[in-house]
């Protein structure tokens, strides 16, 4: 430490607290607050209704003039999740299920056979949904042996970065 020199900074914090006329808001009244869309929340700011930071955001505000709360959501899931269904799909499975679907169907009830040429083209049809058939279970096995994932958003990314970007407001009490 020699020819080093101390300094202190001073720092400075804003409190918020959310205060119904005279009276701030305590956390038990807030657990009883209605529970609206996120999106159609006018948020006041954050609040720390968790004992754990994770992967919540949770805000108090206003919806059609009353008080209520809300909740954006974050979920870490890995291709080939079990549970992750339609919504939490990969997506480069998504992209390839997108060419599968843009793909000509074929369908099979009701072909009137009026001559070669119509069983050519549905022969046709039939080799290119074959085709993107494949492509779609190559990607398929390509991403399985390769597991990754992404984070996924409830209700959407655009609101959970507005709801991280709100100043935190500190209800009163421990519980």
């Amino acid at each position: 430490m020699a020819g080093q020199t101390a300094t202190v900074e001073v720092l400075t914090a804003e409190v918020r607290v959310l205060m119904v006329g005279s009276r701030q808001v305590t956390m038990g009244v807030y657990r009883q607050l209605d529970w609206a869309e996120a999106g159609d929340l006018e948020p006041f700011g954050r609040v720390a209704a968790e004992r754990e930071p994770g992967d919540s955001i949770h805000v108090v505000g206003s919806c059609q003039g009353n008080l209520a709360r809300a909740k954006a959501s974050r979920m870490w899931v890995t291709c080939g999740s079990h549970f992750a269904g339609q919504a939490r799909q990969c997506p480069g499975r998504a992209e390839m299920l997108a060419a599968l679907d843009a793909a000509e169907p074929v369908a099979m009830e009701h072909i009137y056979w009026a001559g070669s040429d119509d069983q050519d083209i549905y022969q046709a049809r039939i080799e290119r949904r074959k085709q993107a058939q494949q492509q779609v279970d190559g990607l398929n096995q390509a991403l399985d042996r390769h597991r990754h994932g992404w984070w996924f958003y409830q209700p959407s990314p655009e609101l959970w970065q507005r709801f991280e970007a709100l100043p935190l407001i500190v209800l009163a009490g421990l519980r």
